[in-house]
């Protein structure tokens, strides 16, 4: 499996102006079976940075069509798979600039307000407050 593959399912699910439910449901499951034969749905040592980036962005995108799709139990189960890759130190992985990491962890912080889970939403943010206390000014704003 190549990331030939990959690419070509993201760039499917990301240029398709309004693709039904099921497709898109379809093309995520393909891209995460990708992910998965690649070896890169987790962040490993050995998995390059490119592969990383590429793993980021299809989870990304993923995270933000289940929005699209109001499905927020998804949208969930892709914030909890793109953790690991948030809390790569920068040093080892830089996305290449197309990070999505601020909106998809705006619109969570937004969701547990909206489901009224205020200890989720005050661990989240305070996460948020101790790494970028423990940063030289870089972080979510670069996204």
């Amino acid at each position: 499996m190549s990331t030939t593959e990959l690419n070509t399912t993201l760039t499917h699910l990301q240029s398709t102006p309004s693709p039904s439910p099921l497709k898109i449901a379809s093309l995520l499951s393909t891209a995460k079976r990708q992910l998965l034969n690649l070896n890169a749905l987790l962040p490993t040592p050995n998995t390059s940075p490119q592969l990383l980036g590429l793993a980021r962005t299809t989870l990304e995108t993923g995270a933000l069509l289940s929005i699209r799709l109001q499905d927020p139990d998804a949208f969930t189960r892709y914030f909890q798979q793109l953790l690991p890759f948030y809390e790569l130190p920068p040093p080892s992985f830089k996305p290449a600039g197309n990070g999505q990491r601020s909106k998809v962890t705006g619109l969570y912080l937004l969701l547990l307000l909206t489901k009224g889970d205020y200890a989720g939403f005050h661990t989240v943010l305070e996460g948020l407050e101790v790494e970028m206390g423990g940063s030289t000014g870089a972080g979510l704003e670069e996204d």
